[in-house]
């Protein structure tokens, strides 16, 4: 199987979207994987060979000059006017079986044109809901939506991270629900409450500045309570620098370091904004570290607006702690009740690992997602 994989992540054993990637890819051994994207001196794994997208040189002086916000407002609305040459030139050399994109950059305009050019298959991965937050006016909003749903509907398989995600594309017949794939390594025998009196709430998760609010205001709750501690990681690359000056913040942690901080908490949390300019992009989001989390066997917490995709989830299971109120002392008193639960607390470790091997087992993933990729190549409609 030999894939063209135009996206603004490729896979990488980083984070986000690009671990994600890295992680299915690197599964699979009949593939050959060929990366395309904007932006370059970025790491890349698993790709045999990476080719870098071109603006045109009035376009990149553009975005570098004063009238940069016009130069992006036009590519909402329009499309990148990327020279394709070299990609081009890659596929008339080479038998492609499939095209695949990411919907959240750029590059997936560039995988649209050439899917319907050259007859290939196109696969699209919808991991968030982008347009009201990357579009920087009202028509560029509506328009990025309106390519988004173009997107899924040429694509001859969309997978979704959510139910959310299924509906935003209109719940089309080619949309396959395929959650963020954890690592395959299961700690669900560390569920157990630390043995002091001390209640350890943690987040891992990106630290951008819709961020701030929520996790600067638990911060300063908790730090009231005697037997609550918080402390949250994150990458620092697109962090807000004020949550990076917090004294809850311990750093951008990884591998073994990552397992021993989510390991030593009693309870995992998930937060999410509450302004309603993000209320599309909440409704389809459903966070990787939320997949993550249940390996550990461990009680999580959702402090999310009802309408997130995460507290549908875990309403409709019964499998974590919700707070949907925006107060910090609402969900701080909701951890406190829960931290002198230890009943509910094993209740809701034992759902969290039934999820890891059930719901969010890597191999059920991994089949769905190879599944569909065999099923994009051998249909010519679905």
């Amino acid at each position: 199987m030999r894939i063209l994989l135009l996206s603004n992540v490729l896979p990488a054993d980083t984070t986000g979207g690009a671990l994600l990637l890295y992680r299915h890819f690197g599964r699979m051994r009949d593939v050959e994987l060929v990366g395309a994207r904007f932006k370059k001196d970025v790491q890349v794994d698993l790709c045999s060979k990476v080719m870098t997208l071109r603006y045109p040189r009035w376009m990149e002086r553009l975005t570098r000059s004063r009238l940069s916000g016009w130069a992006e407002t036009w590519m909402d609305l329009f499309g990148p006017p990327a020279s394709l040459a070299e990609i081009i030139k890659e596929v008339r050399s080479k038998s492609y079986d499939l095209v695949m994109t990411t919907a959240q950059g750029r590059e997936s305009w560039c995988a649209l044109a050439l899917a319907q050019t050259y007859g290939l298959p196109l696969v699209t991965v919808f991991h968030d809901w982008w347009p009201e937050l990357r579009g920087r006016t009202r028509a560029g909003v509506n328009a990025l939506r309106r390519h988004n749903l173009r997107l899924a509907r040429q694509s001859r398989i969309a997978f979704c991270v959510s139910e959310g995600m299924r509906a935003k594309i209109g719940n089309i017949p080619q949309s396959r629900l395929l959650y963020p794939v954890p690592s395959a390594e299961v700690h669900t025998g560390s569920g157990t409450i630390p043995g002091d009196d001390i209640f350890r709430v943690a987040h891992a998760g990106a630290l951008y500045p819709m961020y701030r609010e929520v996790l600067s205001g638990l911060c300063g709750e908790v730090a009231r309570r005697s037997n609550l501690s918080f402390s949250f990681v994150g990458p620092d690359m697109f962090a807000d620098k004020a949550l990076l000056r917090l004294p809850a913040y311990a750093g951008y942690l990884k591998g073994s370091a990552l397992d021993e901080f989510l390991g030593n908490a009693s309870a995992l949390i998930v937060i999410a904004p509450f302004e309603p300019s993000h209320r599309e992009f909440l409704e389809a989001y459903f966070p990787s570290k939320l997949t993550e989390y249940c390996r550990w066997g461990k009680p999580i917490v959702i402090w999310a607006p009802e309408y997130a995709a995460p507290v549908r989830w875990a309403r409709q299971n019964n499998c974590a702690l919700v707070a949907t109120d925006r107060a910090p002392q609402a969900v701080v008193e909701a951890l406190a009740e829960l931290a002198g639960n230890v009943g509910e607390q094993r209740r809701l470790g034992a759902e969290s690992a039934k999820m890891a091997v059930g719901m969010f087992n890597p191999d059920s993933l991994q089949k769905i997602f190879e599944d569909g990729l065999r099923a994009a190549m051998g249909s010519q409609s679905l």
